[in-house]
């Protein structure tokens, strides 16, 4: 459950970087996203010398249309995760007189 909550965060994380991006920010495009990609991946490819941002592009345009199903989700997820963190009542019953220790936990 961690593993998911952790995945669909660094796909937000994406999402965010993209978007705090200059470029990003003063391109025309920022509704229609086949047009945002023309743009800042030939942006991109200019500006900066390095395939990650290329890379994380690819990602935005992917993970962008699902957003709020990936915040909902995680929103769920945290919640779920916090439950089950929560401490445990137990109980040790000593039995017999061979020391054997039975442990129930209270849920």
């Amino acid at each position: 459950m961690l593993s998911e909550l952790w995945q669909m965060e660094a796909a937000l994380r994406r999402i965010r970087f993209i978007e705090y991006n200059r470029y990003f920010k003063e391109s025309p495009h920022r509704e229609n996203l086949s047009l945002l990609k023309m743009h800042l991946d030939s942006v991109f490819t200019v500006k900066y010398k390095n395939p990650y941002f290329n890379s994380q592009l690819e990602k935005y345009i992917t993970d962008k249309p699902r957003q709020k199903e990936y915040e909902k989700a995680c929103e769920e997820l945290r919640k779920e995760a916090y439950r089950l963190a929560q401490p445990l009542n137990h109980v040790f019953r000593i039995t017999g007189s061979s020391t054997k220790i039975q442990a129930d936990v209270g849920l």
